[in-house]
């Protein structure tokens, strides 16, 4: 299914293993024409970082008891801080 001229992004990132496969970077190009075509490293985020760098944002909002979720992207009914935080038994 092809997106409308007016529906398609200006700037399209991609991250993970995908970045690094030049055929796939291709064929997305392909499938929006007009839309930049950009992996995160354009922007200093290595390709490889993604998942590292989303959970260390929600640690760092589950500390500051600041809710992580989004209920409408999510589906949850409201929002809520993500897990817990449990002191070592052993503190140094």
């Amino acid at each position: 299914m092809a997106l409308s001229e007016s529906r398609r992004p200006d700037e399209v990132l991609v991250s993970g293993g995908g970045a690094k496969n030049l055929t796939l970077l291709q064929a997305i190009g392909k499938a929006l024409p007009g839309s930049r075509v950009l992996t995160t490293e354009a922007l200093g985020v290595p390709v490889g970082a993604k998942e590292a760098m989303a959970f260390a944002f929600l640690a760092f909002e589950s500390i500051s008891g600041r809710p992580g979720n989004v209920p409408s992207a999510t589906g949850a009914r409201k929002e809520v801080v993500l897990g817990s935080v449990t002191p070592s038994p052993h503190p140094r």
